[in-house]
């Protein structure tokens, strides 16, 4: 769990005037109510930094020349630091803050160069992807919708063997090469573009009931998310796939709103097109792919 964010003093104040570099102010205050803050004043005195910026010095918790002992197993902290050489712990889970556009910033996993749109979710989000733990996305009041993990995808492949599901599910693999891709997945899709297929789990037990969420698709050559579903056998007629589907559109809305959304479908595939048109999509056209004939709609937003 995030319990703390350090910052060195050179990713807040400039060394030479000691002013405090654009939003930084502002990105305090947003994620102070979520967790404790921490200056290490590794190259501006802490008297300067009080005399220059006495606000700012009141938004930490702490200022100090070095990382409080209570973190020293680097656990529930995330560091923002410009001191690109610092050679910091491999255990931290660090952001670069570059002010000065460079192009490449060896060492670093994440590297920021304007607090302006920087809040606590962004900050929550890569903390966990670099302790390899899920980003849980929404809740509603029966389900919890969050990122896969290694270890769900042997129940996961448990809930495909049913006949519509390997009926219209294309391309699945014996559980040993699923883990495998899945590793990648978390890399390449959760890491790099931060939507895709997020599991559906039970709210009150926990229980991983099926996947929803997002590939993106071309369209007569503009790309859409394309919104994707599947229950267990036994987890369907009971509002579920509508109650997850709504709550990641949703979510697409609030987080990626310049992606339009789609649902390619294949026509056979009946409850999937009622879905699709419940959940305020609308038939666009048909088209070929695969030797299948698939539905394509497209978004329109009344949920």
């Amino acid at each position: 769990m995030l319990k703390a964010i350090y910052l060195t003093d050179d990713a807040v104040l400039d060394k030479d005037t000691y002013e405090a570099f654009p939003f930084v102010i502002d990105f305090l205050q947003r994620v102070k109510p979520f967790v404790s803050l921490h200056l290490v004043n590794f190259f501006i005195k802490k008297e300067d930094i009080i005399k220059s910026n006495p606000l700012l010095f009141s938004i930490f918790d702490t200022v100090d020349n070095t990382i409080d002992d209570k973190h020293t197993d680097y656990n529930d902290m995330v560091l923002i630091t410009s001191s690109f050489d610092l050679g910091i712990n491999n255990d931290i889970s660090t952001i670069a803050y570059d002010n000065n556009g460079n192009s490449f910033i060896s060492g670093f996993s994440m590297v920021i160069e304007s607090y302006c749109d920087i809040d606590y979710e962004f900050i929550n989000t890569y903390y966990l992807h670099s302790k390899n733990l899920p980003v849980t996305i929404d809740s509603t009041e029966r389900l919890i919708l969050r990122e896969l993990t290694v270890s769900d995808v042997v129940k996961l492949h448990e809930l495909y063997n049913d006949y519509d599901n390997k009926r219209f599910i294309q391309d699945i693999s014996d559980v040993d090469t699923e883990v495998q891709k899945h590793i990648a997945y978390i890399h390449n899709i959760y890491h790099m573009f931060g939507y895709g297929y997020w599991g559906i789990f039970l709210k009150d037990s926990d229980i991983l009931i099926g996947k929803c969420g997002f590939k993106n698709t071309e369209i007569d050559g503009k790309i859409y998310a394309d919104l994707g579903y599947m229950l267990g056998a036994e987890y369907r007629h009971k509002g579920y796939a509508f109650e997850a589907c709504t709550a990641v559109i949703r979510y697409m809305k609030e987080n990626y709103s310049d992606i339009k959304l789609c649902c390619v479908i294949d026509k056979n595939n009946l409850p999937s097109i009622k879905l699709a048109e419940k959940l305020g999509f609308e038939f666009y056209k048909e088209d070929f792919i695969k030797n299948t004939t698939y539905k394509i709609f497209l978004q329109k937003f009344n949920i």
